[in-house]
């Protein structure tokens, strides 16, 4: 009797302990905090970010928001936030709102997301963002192989307010998905393994003024950041129009 005792307490103990992972790392999100709770938090862990005003929370999934925000020295920045272990977390604040690519599932181009709050007084018009991989000529084995250029671009338009996110066009996810699936493809050969470096695709943007014209967004770079490092929210670099065709 003792014995079937202790398993059934046993049992109960398993059931709750699993119940209870359960509820702490696959629960449905709780409601997302309010503007000034969302600026404590941001100030506590960050207190550079100096945030003062929440311009708009953009729900990317049920999981994953962006908020812009202003700060007291009228920077505008971006926050990342995670519905993670039963709570929502900042994990990556940026006092300045150049674009940066957040990759929240990295295997997934689907799941890629350019994000941006580009200052007012920089005048800019019009962002391009670009994929963009550079032609390619190799002999090899005694054969002649040629990678043509690629260059994606898409444009849009800044005139209703600073902010914005994008996911990658699905002509994009489609070019970034083949060319990873040929260097997965490729490792299995190391005799073709140098052909296709999928790393050798890149991102970038192109800032542009009223009239059209390449600008420097001076009052939207070179501020301050703070990751958790559990994401990844890359660097998006500049691209000249004398790189383009």
């Amino acid at each position: 009797m003792r014995k079937k005792i202790m398993l059934a307490v046993l049992a109960v103990i398993v059931v709750l302990s699993g119940a209870m992972a359960y509820w702490f790392y696959f629960s449905k999100p709780a409601k997302f905090p309010t503007n000034e709770q969302l600026m404590k938090q941001m100030n506590e862990i960050f207190p550079e970010a100096a945030a003062e005003t929440i311009q708009d929370t953009v729900t990317i999934d049920e999981q994953h928001k962006v908020v812009p925000f202003i700060t007291k020295e009228n920077r505008y920045g971006i926050s990342y936030w995670v519905w993670t272990k039963h709570k929502w977390k900042s994990v990556y604040i940026d006092d300045n709102g150049e674009p940066r690519l957040w990759k929240i599932n990295r295997k997934d181009a689907s799941s890629y997301h350019f994000v941006w709050n580009i200052h007012p007084d920089d005048g800019v018009s019009t962002v391009k963002f670009y994929l963009l991989k550079n032609r390619n000529y190799l002999f090899q084995g005694g054969e002649h192989f040629y990678f043509p250029k690629i260059q994606l671009e898409q444009a849009v338009s800044l005139d209703n307010k600073s902010y914005g996110v994008m996911g990658l066009p699905k002509e994009w996810v489609a070019v970034v998905g083949s060319l990873g699936k040929i260097e997965a493809a490729s490792r299995q050969d190391l005799w073709f393994q140098p052909l296709f470096p999928a790393r050798d695709l890149f991102f970038g943007w192109l800032p542009l003024n009223g009239e059209n014209e390449e600008t420097f967004p001076g009052n939207s770079v070179n501020g301050q950041s703070y990751s958790d490092g559990d994401e990844m929210i890359d660097f998006v670099p500049f691209v000249n129009k004398s790189e383009l065709e």
